[in-house]
Formats: C-alpha cells, structure tokens, sequence
C-alpha cells in the first residue's frame, strides 16, 4: 500500500528527463516505482496541475528570529518550497544560535552559507566589515569543521554600500580565504565597486554569482545589451549564475537583455526575506518569481530546472532532492498555472517598467518527505 497516489498531473521532473502526464508514488518518506495496481491511502487527483520535485530556494534569509530579515523557513512549505539555503544571514559569532533556533527546528530542509563577516545580516543598513583584519579565518573554519553538510560556502555582499569603492581588494581577499580553507563562495553582485568582468575573473568553478540580473552600476550586460565575454567563460569553467530577485537585485531591463542574447540563469531564488516574502510585486513567494520568468519568455521546463536539478547539484545533493526518480525523498510540489492578469516589478520600484503578463503559478499542495504539509481546501 502506497502512502500517497498522485494522480493525472503534467509531471516535470527535468532530472529525470520527464515531461509530460504520469502518475507520482510515494512510501516511507521516498518517491517509489508505480506499481501495477496502485493503492494508496490517499489519493491526490493533480488533473490539471503541474507536478514538480520540491522547490528549492537556493538563496533566502531564515534566520528568524534572529535576524530583523529573518523569514520562518516553515513559512516556505506552502509555496512549494521543501529545501532553502540560508544566505548568510549569520556569521561565525551568531551560526550556532541560528542552527539551535533555526535549522532543527525545522521541517523544511535548511543548508547555510555563512557569513564573512562576524555577524552576517543582523538587519538593513547594520554595518558590515568586510576588512581583512576583522575577518576570523579560524572562527570560521572551525564553525565548517562542526557543521559539515549543513554549511555549504561562504557568503559576502560585494557592494559599494557596504565595501566601499574599494575595487577587488575585498573580493580577492575573500577567495583567499576561502581557498586556504577549501570552500565555495557566494557573492552578493548588485552595485559592486568593480566590474562584472572583474568578478567573474576572480570567481572559480563552485562559486556563486550572485543577483546576476541586478540593474545598479556594474552589470553582466554592456552599452549594447550583450552579455560580456568574461561572464560566458564563467560560466564554462563551473560558476553558477543566481538571479536570486529580492526587492532591490533585479532589473528588467538586464534580465531582458541576458536573456535574450540567451543567457539563462543557472538558479532562479527569491532572496525571500521579512521585507519581501508575501508582500506585492517583486518576490512574493518562489512560484511568484517563477511566473516573472515565464513572463520573460522562458519555458517551464527551463524555470524548473532552476529552482529543482540545478540547485540539488549546488547543494551537493543530486538525486536526493529536485527529482521524483525513485529513491529521491518525497518532496513534491503540485502547481496550477492560472490565467489571470499579473503585474510584476523589478527593483526600479517604478509601475511603468512593470511588465504585464496573464499567468501565475500557484501551490496547491506541498509533500515534504513524504508528508503533506500544505493542501489547498480546493484541491
């Protein structure tokens, strides 16, 4: 007897290769091989929905509540999302409460990247020192020494507001640091006090380039809307790109532009945080961001490779979430795509650079290993 049948649902599974109508089974907490007969304790009729492997929002802010960001990962579970990456809301001084408090507790599945500086994200506009003198290398290995699988990189915000228009300088420093202590970084690119071209010279097979559409001061697309050469190399040589929207990391006019001259995001992430998550406009939810890049023209499949396959490969978790293959924990997520008129922004907070479409993605159900953990009462 299965645990759960879902039924009649257009499954995309781009890991698997699948696209298209089929039945999901779970037992025990894991995706599982239709069997002849199936029966199920519960049946769940997905007929008209879409059914995908459980979201996963590669860059959000769950420190809650110790962070003035923090968003409750638990929260997520009901817009399809079963796994989250914290980005660095804390830094080696504060990780330990954030894993007490945080991570397990629960349900959703919580990896880290830790903050450079001693105390991460504590709130907007609190002051981060990113100076190599503050910077405690030993605090922070011994934090990857105690949380490994938990803590998967190191996370800094190369941004004028916060580094000041110190060139690369900090950003070499960084990679120095996390070179002699054998990790990938993540960095925050909105406004930053170098190149585009410049980062991802520096940034190595692993790391992360963070808010790669973002609209302020130095972009990945030049005077013509041409993505840069150095930012393609990136890319081949194993840097992720993450969109990572957020309410001020996003423009339109960048996203059109890469897009267009067919520079896809590896990661689509919400940057969800309390200023965000379920507000109007710019980064509601996942789904939200989701329905943004379909209205940018890209296609399901490739939106959902950027929030399932893509994000499980970042996480070193391959074939264990963002797929239905048989053996995957049970994280599921059931959508409908409904017509409706949508209005989405970007960071320029400006209704006249909205752009307008006529679908959203919305959740209708969430299984978390194997357990319902949201169900809309029409579904």
């Amino acid at each position: 007897m299965l645990d759960f049948l879902i039924r009649g649902g257009h499954v995309i599974d781009p890991a698997s290769h699948i696209n298209g109508l089929r039945d999901v089974a779970v037992k025990d907490g894991r995706i599982v091989d239709l069997p002849p007969e199936p029966a199920a304790s519960h049946v769940l009729d997905a007929t008209g929905c879409y059914v995908f492997p459980g979201l996963i929002d590669a860059h959000a802010h769950s420190y809650f509540p110790g962070s003035g960001l923090g968003v409750q990962p638990d929260f997520l579970a009901s817009t399809g999302v079963t796994t989250v990456l914290d980005a660095g809301t804390a830094g080696w001084s504060n990780y330990p409460a954030f894993h007490n408090t945080t991570v397990v507790n629960s349900a959703v599945r919580v990896k880290a990247l830790v903050a450079y500086n001693n105390s991460g994200q504590i709130e907007l506009g609190y002051l981060e020192d990113y100076s190599r003198a503050s910077i405690k290398v030993e605090k922070i290995r011994r934090l990857l020494e105690r949380y490994p699988g938990e803590i998967v990189g190191i996370k800094m915000r190369f941004q004028r507001e916060v580094t000041g228009d110190t060139g690369v300088r900090r950003l070499r420093e960084l990679i120095e640091v996390a070179e002699e202590l054998g990790c990938p970084v993540t960095v925050h690119t909105t406004d930053p006090p170098a190149s585009a071209e410049e980062i991802a010279d520096l940034l190595r097979s692993g790391d992360v380039y963070c808010h790669c559409y973002q609209g302020k001061g130095h972009t990945i697309v030049d005077e013509h809307g041409c993505v840069y050469p150095a930012i393609r190399r990136a890319r081949e040589r194993g840097v992720w790109f993450d969109a990572a929207n957020g309410t001020g990391n996003f423009a339109f006019s960048t996203a059109a532009a890469a897009l267009k001259d067919g520079f896809l995001p590896d990661i689509i992430s919400a940057d969800n945080a309390s200023n965000s998550f379920c507000l109007d406009h710019y980064a509601k939810n996942l789904p939200f961001v989701m329905s943004k890049y379909l209205a940018l023209g890209m296609t399901l499949e490739q939106v959902v490779t950027c929030v399932t396959q893509n994000p499980a490969k970042l996480l070193g978790m391959e074939g264990k979430i963002g797929t239905l293959a048989p053996g995957a924990f049970a994280d599921i997520a059931v959508m409908k795509l409904c017509r409706k008129e949508q209005e989405y922004w970007d960071s320029t907070k400006n209704p006249s650079t909205a752009v307008r479409a006529d679908a959203v993605l919305v959740p209708q159900a969430t299984l978390l290993n194997g357990v319902a953990v949201y169900r809309a009462n029409d579904f």
